[in-house]
């Protein structure tokens, strides 16, 4: 993987691609090889491949070798389940907020709620919470110095799963002890 291109590659995306943003775009690197990169995150890290290699996908998926799922899969609506839990967190986020968390909410067209994050930044450390749904939810704590809170390469501390409950560990969870750079002078008897 590679966190950049020399700046010369030209990223394009499939003409099929939605306005929704879940995209992969795709770019000649160098004679021989190309990069795949999710089109949310262009600064992020892109899959490297040799040439021939993503030339034998394309053409496997042009002949028919690799098809798309034949059924539908169904995936709950998560504006409604973010907004239906806000109650169920509101005196925890409360809580957060006072410790020095400060959140903020992402909205779809409509005005839903589709994902609440918080950061706290402290005795260096960055603690992330994020909210998607009734039973989805996340939480970490990173180095102070971990540049992409979304796609960390070091994680310190990780919990998952309903929000109250990830809430409730990141209440409990203890702040980190930082070394003081204090001298202390030893007395000689």
């Amino acid at each position: 993987m590679n966190n950049t291109d020399d700046g010369t590659a030209s990223w394009r995306k499939s003409s099929h691609s939605g306005a929704n943003g879940n995209c992969v775009e795709i770019a000649a690197l160098d004679g021989n090889t190309t990069g795949i990169r999710n089109s949310r995150h262009p600064d992020g890290p892109a899959l490297r491949y040799p040439n021939g290699t993503v030339r034998r996908l394309v053409d496997a998926v042009r002949e028919g070798e690799i098809t798309p799922p034949r059924h539908r899969i169904d995936i709950p609506r998560q504006p409604r389940m973010v907004n239906r839990i806000i109650g169920d967190v509101e005196s925890q986020l409360a809580e957060l907020t006072a410790r020095g968390f400060e959140f903020s909410d992402t909205r779809d067209a409509r005005g839903n709620v589709v994902v609440i994050s918080g950061i706290r930044v402290h005795h260096n450390v960055k603690d992330v919470v994020q909210l998607f749904g009734e039973q989805d939810a996340d939480a970490v704590r990173l180095p102070r110095g971990e540049v992409d809170v979304l796609f960390p390469r070091t994680i310190l501390w990780r919990v998952t799963g309903a929000p109250s409950t990830v809430l409730s560990s990141v209440m409990s969870l203890a702040d980190p002890q930082v070394p003081t750079t204090e001298s202390r002078a030893c007395a000689t008897a």
